[in-house]
């Protein structure tokens, strides 16, 4: 957001900051000049614009997945343990008769039954009553992340099972938790974003989401 202000008001700043930089790695213009004076650290100009020529023409990402990421055989096997749990999740769902209506609610109280367990168990109310109460009072005091998380799940996992269980999956509902609920835009994969929209959750976060 700092950077579109920026472009749209350049004579406030003194720099451009959508252009090519071998810097610009996390969506904020890094100055390495500055970081070395603020450091104390004598400056070379002709070694740092020497550098700053070859780091523009190397393409580091390529880099990184043609030669391996250190972790990666790590961030398979947990893809993989967040796949299979997946699975579990719809079995364990196709194994009870319960109404649609009342999936989602279970699903996310079940996320708090050991902390609010004798809180709930006080209140003279039936089971269906508990379930609704518990569910308007955690949607209001959740983290909104958390909530996009367990919808997401909901959505694509026990209300569309005829969508393949991705091994990706589980990353891309989390990067989407984070990103929805404070980002002024996300752009996403024609599916999540379908989904994301279709239920609204885009119009609850005023988060304007996009398809690539």
């Amino acid at each position: 957001m700092e950077e579109l202000v920026a472009c749209a008001n350049p004579e406030k700043h003194s720099y451009t900051p959508v252009k090519h930089s071998p810097g610009c790695f996390v969506g904020k213009l890094f100055n390495p000049e500055k970081l070395l004076e603020s450091q104390g650290v004598p400056i070379d100009k002709d070694k740092l614009d020497r550098a700053n020529s070859f780091a523009s023409q190397y393409n580091f990402f390529l880099y990184f997945v043609e030669n391996g990421i250190k972790g990666a055989d790590g961030l398979r096997e947990n893809n993989l343990f967040y796949q299979k749990s997946f699975d579990a999740l719809r079995d364990e769902d196709n194994s009870h008769n319960i109404p649609d209506k009342w999936k989602f609610e279970i699903l996310f109280v079940q996320c708090f039954v050991a902390e609010y367990k004798e809180f709930f168990d006080k209140l003279d109310v039936t089971e269906e009553q508990k379930i609704s109460i518990a569910y308007d009072y955690f949607k209001k005091y959740i983290p909104s992340s958390f909530y996009v998380e367990i919808a997401l799940i909901y959505y694509s996992k026990l209300k569309n099972k005829q969508r393949k269980n991705d091994i990706n999956d589980y990353k891309d509902i989390v990067s989407l938790a984070q990103a929805l609920p404070y980002c002024d835009a996300v752009i996403t994969e024609n599916y999540w974003g379908s989904l994301i929209v279709e239920h609204g959750l885009d119009k609850q976060y005023n988060s304007l989401v996009s398809v690539c």
